[in-house]
């Protein structure tokens, strides 16, 4: 799509246009729920990896959040950002008060935004009293069920995540991740069927070597791993919004069979798929 860089008008009148960029124009963001809450000990988990993001604000107390290269402490004045499909675990000693949504971000393709950019997962944040505000009224928002609420959580939540999106500036410009969306692109239009490296490389012109190189370099996982990551989050979605088979889910997401299905999302998510489904469906 061509965008117009410069305009001009009767009088003489001149202006320019904010070019489109490819990663940000087109993303949207969804608040799935949120809640304010003072949890205790009670408040544990096993490792987990679900299809949405996840942002908690410590009030006071602390726990612990462990991811599988990390281990964080929840502190009071801190922000913690868990990207879609990262495993991680936490544990409450105490006490610990802390407002927290889920939500999804994604771009106009349904690429999830945070698999594009290296954001931090823990940042301290400037005026608690700002960020507490705008919690607050994200919470607020998800009472009221229209359009208008919809943007108002929207508005909330960018506001929580701009800082996190922001850290990531200097690094989006080295690598120039934008440069990999049609690898994406064509990775979720042929989920389905049989993916090899070489059909990856191709959409960027590179060979196989270089392009397996190169997308470790940027993305810490190698190009047939991130595969297999794309065929389960697509299958968490199935499960959680359609009442699809397995069978079916098996097929749509371009597994061998049900086995192979089963064994790679327990592998990948902690839990079956009988599990996950029955997790997140009520």
């Amino acid at each position: 799509m061509d965008f117009i860089s410069q305009e001009e008008a009767g009088g003489g009148y001149r202006w320019r246009n904010i070019p489109y960029d490819p990663l940000f124009s087109g993303a949207s963001f969804h608040v799935l729920c949120g809640y304010r809450m003072q949890l205790g000990r009670e408040w544990k988990n096993q490792s987990v990896r679900t299809h949405y993001a996840r942002l908690y604000y410590v009030e006071e107390g602390e726990a612990v959040l462990e991811f599988d290269d990390e281990v964080l402490r929840l502190r009071p004045g801190y922000l913690y950002l868990i990207p879609s499909n990262v495993f991680h675990r936490h544990r409450c000693e105490e006490s610990i008060t802390l407002m927290w949504c889920h939500f999804r971000a994604e771009m106009h393709d349904g690429i999830g935004l945070f698999e594009m950019l290296r954001v931090p997962r823990e940042l301290k944040v400037e005026s608690r009293q700002e960020v507490e505000s705008n919690f607050r009224e994200l919470l607020a928002a998800m009472e009221v069920h229209s359009g208008w609420g919809e943007l108002k959580r929207t508005q909330q939540l960018l506001g929580l995540l701009m800082p996190f999106l922001a850290a990531d500036s200097d690094s989006l410009l080295r690598h120039d991740r934008a440069s990999y969306l049609p690898v994406f692109r064509y990775l979720d239009s042929h989920l389905h069927e049989g993916l090899g490296l070489d059909v990856l490389a191709e959409q960027m012109g590179l060979s196989p070597e270089h392009f397996c190189r190169v997308f470790k370099r940027d993305f810490q996982v190698t190009p047939m791993r991130y595969v297999m990551r794309r065929r389960v989050h697509l299958a968490q979605q199935l499960l959680c919004q359609t009442n699809l088979k397995h069978y079916d889910i098996s097929d749509r997401c371009g597994f061998s069979d049900t086995y192979h299905f089963s064994k790679v999302f327990k592998q990948m998510v902690g839990v079956t798929p009988s599990a996950y489904r029955g997790q997140h469906v009520s």
